[in-house]
């Protein structure tokens, strides 16, 4: 079988470039379809800028997300180290209607494959996995884990930071940790939080309470190891308590309806991003720590 491109990973970052690229002959070679959304909250969200929302309109995938799931940040306001200094950012003097939406990773994965399902030229291979990637001057050729080749003018790994598109080109990646591990949960609160999101500086950690739908909040604590690892051992309503006092009760009481979950925080950078009839997009090709976008 042969295609213009083959995308590897399908993920947020292949399935929308698997999108984007409609029109070419395409394969997506992805390990498994993404779960329906359930009704509950996703323990993952994404801040999305004004820019990207655009950018998946014009994918049609951002008119597939459910307005009830889609939450609009008009307003921020950043508490810094010295628990007295206060930035405060909000979409009417910025001249927009918003300063971005705050998506579950789910709800935004399910509209990019619903377009998925009906794009032409796209051959989707999932489940599937990746044997043997092999590359000359005419192709590159893609050997499954089935037994099937695929060959393309170019292949592209959108298969995260463990990278096996990355691994069978020889081409290495710098890698560190941060020392830190984003923890996050979502809370039902007792205020409203008027589409604000609120952080706060602790002199290494950041606490980020991100508004979804309701009165009900986004927690992304980016934190010391060991803090980390008492975050997650805490029963729920313990928990709850302790975030409340890090946010100095900005929202009054919250309860836990998402439980807590963590994710290590580290660099990676891989020494080229594009080889011979290759190309390595999102995690693949570089990971930063959430704060730096």
């Amino acid at each position: 079988m042969e295609f213009d491109a083959v995308v590897v990973g399908g993920g947020l970052v292949g399935a929308a470039l698997a999108r984007a690229l409609r029109g070419a002959q395409l394969a997506l070679i992805a390990q498994e379809r993404p779960a329906a959304p359930g009704a509950g909250f996703d323990s993952r969200v994404y801040a999305i800028s004004p820019g990207n929302a655009r950018f998946l309109a014009g994918l049609q995938a951002w008119q597939r997300m459910p307005e009830g799931r889609m939450t609009p940040v008009h307003a921020m306001r950043v508490h810094g180290d010295d628990g007295k200094s206060v930035l405060e950012f909000d979409a009417y003097r910025a001249g927009v209607s918003e300063l971005a939406w705050i998506v579950e990773d789910g709800w935004l994965q399910d509209a990019l494959w619903q377009e998925l399902a009906v794009q032409d030229g796209l051959q989707l291979f999932a489940p599937a996995a990746c044997e043997r990637l092999e590359v000359d001057g005419e192709a590159a050729r893609l050997a499954l884990r089935d037994g099937r080749t695929l060959a393309a003018r170019l292949v592209i790994g959108a298969d995260g930071a463990h990278s096996s598109v990355r691994e069978q080109a020889g081409i290495e990646a710098q890698e560190r940790a941060y020392g830190q591990v984003a923890v996050v949960a979502n809370f039902a609160c007792q205020r409203r939080h008027d589409n604000v999101a609120l952080q706060w500086f602790q002199g290494g950690p950041v606490l980020a309470l991100l508004p979804l739908p309701g009165d009900h909040v986004s927690m992304v604590w980016s934190t010391t190891e060991a803090h980390a690892a008492r975050l997650l051992a805490l029963a729920p309503p313990a928990l709850a308590l302790e975030v409340a006092q890090a946010s100095q009760h900005a929202l009054g009481e919250l309860a836990v309806v998402t439980p807590a979950r963590g994710f290590a925080l580290r660099r990676l950078i891989a020494a080229r991003m594009v080889a011979p009839r290759l190309a390595l997009v999102g995690d693949a090709a570089h990971v930063v720590h959430p704060l730096a976008g």
